[in-house]
């Protein structure tokens, strides 16, 4: 069976990336670019009145509900800041658009930003908030793990968090990875779309597609909280010029996504409204999706250390990196350190 294993990660990954430059906004606009999105004109930090910060999305996903309830609610215009959100086709692709400056942040896997410091971009974490476990594999023939030798399995990217988390599941339940065959099937939506008509034999979903698959009759095999209970999901992560230079209206971008997060904790009616419409979710399924990633949420951006134990045990089982990472060569706390000087008197427990 043919696989492909990334250790240096970066000519795969940033191959897939290329072919995946094709983005749908969410932004203001709602109308989908034809290609990267340019510099701004105004960037962030600029003399502009309201500055401009461009941020890459690797999927369509439920997740980045508190951004789209602080656009909604105008907790980033209180700010004085226009946030334009970009989705993209993977980690490989949004990551490619900030090595190539066309995105301001990425929020986006911890996996990405370590393949981008490995191919020496200089980028860092600064930011965190998002502490989910919520993928599920699922199978309309399997009903476990173990039965995944010689099976085709979708993953969203090369190299991607999807691909990494699957390479660790099948090691953690006593498959070799290189005994299957991947796919790349893009976000759950199309990898739903692989397993019902047998492209895929299991799949990695996150909420509502995993809810969805339940309701097709799929098996769930696994789930990420068996075999990683806490984990960071995302990290929102820039250029350190653009981190350093830029500290004020990062500020205020957080100050909007805490309360965000806030919001939606505080509001799961409204905030499962909040997806159908930027989604096009289902009702039945926006709630129940809402419950599922809301725990994870921390508007003061803490990054799980307990996540991380894990995330650096999977990428040295993936042959990603061999010992985990000094913190400073991935991460600028400058922000996370100041948090209680200029984030809590804006916090508001979601009123």
């Amino acid at each position: 069976m043919s696989t492909v294993f990334l250790r240096s990660g970066w000519t795969a990954w940033a191959a897939a990336g290329v072919l995946s430059l094709a983005l749908a906004s969410c932004g203001t606009s709602g109308q989908a670019p034809a290609s990267a999105p340019k510099p701004s004109s105004a960037p962030a930090g600029s003399s502009s009145s309201t500055a401009t910060i461009r941020v890459g999305l690797p999927v369509l996903d439920a997740n980045w509900a508190p951004l789209y309830a602080a656009q909604d609610q105008g907790f980033f215009k209180k700010q004085g800041i226009d946030v334009k959100l970009y989705t993209f086709n993977g980690d490989a692709a949004v990551d490619q658009a900030l090595a190539g400056n066309s995105v301001d942040v990425d929020v986006a896997s911890l996996v990405g930003l370590i393949h981008l410091i490995n191919a020496h971009q200089p980028v860092r974490a600064f930011w965190g908030g998002f502490n989910q476990a919520v993928f599920e594999w699922v199978s309309p023939t399997l009903t476990s793990m173990s039965q995944a030798k010689g099976a085709t399995v979708g993953i969203t990217t090369y190299g991607s968090l999807t691909d990494q988390l699957t390479r660790y599941a099948l090691q953690q339940e006593g498959v070799d990875p290189s005994s299957v065959h991947f796919l790349q099937t893009g976000g759950s939506p199309s990898t739903i779309s692989a397993l019902k008509s047998h492209q895929i034999t299991l799949g990695i979903l996150s909420p509502p597609f995993s809810f969805m698959a339940a309701n097709e009759g799929m098996h769930v095999v696994l789930k990420e909280s068996q075999i990683i209970p806490a984990w960071p999901e995302q990290v929102l992560f820039a250029h350190q010029s653009y981190i350093q230079q830029n500290q004020d209206t990062l500020k205020k971008f957080l100050i909007g996504l805490a309360q965000g997060m806030e919001w939606v904790k505080a509001h799961p009616q409204g905030a499962a409204q909040v997806i159908e419409k930027h989604l096009k979710f289902s009702p039945e399924y926006a709630l129940p999706t809402i419950q599922a990633i809301t725990p994870g949420y921390s508007p003061q951006g803490e990054i799980s250390q307990a996540g991380l134990t894990q995330f650096w045990n999977v990428m040295k089982a993936s042959g990603v990196v061999k010992q985990p990472m000094p913190t400073q060569d991935w991460l600028d706390s400058s922000l996370l350190n100041t948090e209680s000087t200029w984030l809590a008197p804006h916090l508001q427990g979601g009123s």
